[in-house]
């Protein structure tokens, strides 16, 4: 089985017209914070993050959150809640067998956010975006549904 679609949901804090969740090589933004966390250049987030969205209010929220497949994973409680996701606590998985999908809460990688301050939980967080989407491919090629 191949590699499931991968999304990165955050909560849109910039310009409009500004791409979601893009790099810029620098140190600043929530993406370069991520691409900083997991040790890569802007070309491998890039390619391991494809499909990048920011959300904004419930409303559209809720409309994306019925369009996306495979594995989701949302930076932050307000991107979350937008999403219309119940609260549960980071690094928690929501998996909805209708729709074959997995949603993933994790702290939003901001400069505000002090819980990455914590070395262990910077490691968590890499290594739940660097498996999460070989599990769910081998939870498949089990048989008998998810394994999170």
């Amino acid at each position: 089985m191949s590699r499931p679609p991968v999304t990165l949901v955050g909560i849109r804090t910039g310009r409009p017209g500004d791409l979601p969740l893009s790099p810029t090589g620098g140190r600043s933004s929530t993406a370069d914070r991520l691409r900083l966390l997991l040790r890569l250049s802007v070309s491998e987030f890039d390619e391991m993050f494809p499909n990048r969205v920011n959300v904004e209010d419930r409303r559209r929220g809720r409309q994306l959150f019925r369009t996306l497949r495979g594995v989701v994973f949302v930076l932050g409680r307000e991107a979350w809640r937008c999403l219309g996701m119940i609260d549960t606590e980071f690094f928690d998985c929501v998996y909805f067998p209708d729709r074959d999908t997995v949603y993933v809460l994790l702290p939003h990688p901001s400069g505000r956010n002090l819980m990455l301050n914590d070395r262990r939980v910077g490691v968590r967080m890499a290594h739940v975006l660097r498996q999460m989407p070989e599990r769910y491919v081998a939870a498949d090629t089990r048989g008998g549904g998810r394994d999170y």
